[in-house]
């Protein structure tokens, strides 16, 4: 009888253990605070619902937002470079809901921005690190269209 004991014991002993050892610590999701710390570019672009850009693709109609990126990687500065290869340099603040980028002291002054971009995010992913945002207001560029940029990193 105490052999038939020990051997019970010992069979959840090793059955505690096997299961103990499938219980690693799960690693916390980034927030996008630290997914943003690097530069963005342009899969696809949307204009009211339109894709005018696909990485790659043959028939985009704006193939200019491959020269698009978002620079998130200095601290609190963002470099954006517009589809048209200008230049913009400011300061972005994340609001605290992680749902708006605000773009702010953008020099030169985007047109008709007022030296603002906002950004609105629709979701983002950890890894590979991407971002859907949808600008605030359009662009005066585009004739106020609606924007929708999937940015990845590379």
């Amino acid at each position: 009888m105490k052999k038939i004991q020990i051997i019970a014991v010992s069979i959840f002993t090793i059955i505690g253990l096997v299961n103990l050892s499938g219980c690693g610590t799960k690693t916390k999701a980034k927030p996008l605070s630290e997914v943003l710390k690097t530069v963005f570019y342009a899969q696809t672009v949307k204009h009211d619902n339109t894709i005018v850009y696909t990485k790659g693709g043959t028939g985009n109609s704006i193939d200019n937002y491959k020269k698009f990126k978002l620079d998130f990687s200095a601290g609190s500065v963002v470099v954006l470079t517009d589809y048209d290869g200008n230049v913009f340099t400011g300061s972005y603040i994340l609001s605290a809901d992680s749902k708006t980028i605000s773009l702010s002291g953008l020099n030169p002054s985007p047109t008709g921005a007022n030296g603002s971009v906002t950004l609105n995010v629709l979701s983002f992913t950890e890894s590979p690190a991407a971002v859907l945002l949808s600008r605030v207001g359009g662009s005066t560029k585009t004739g106020a269209t609606a924007i929708e940029y999937n940015l990845t990193t590379n």
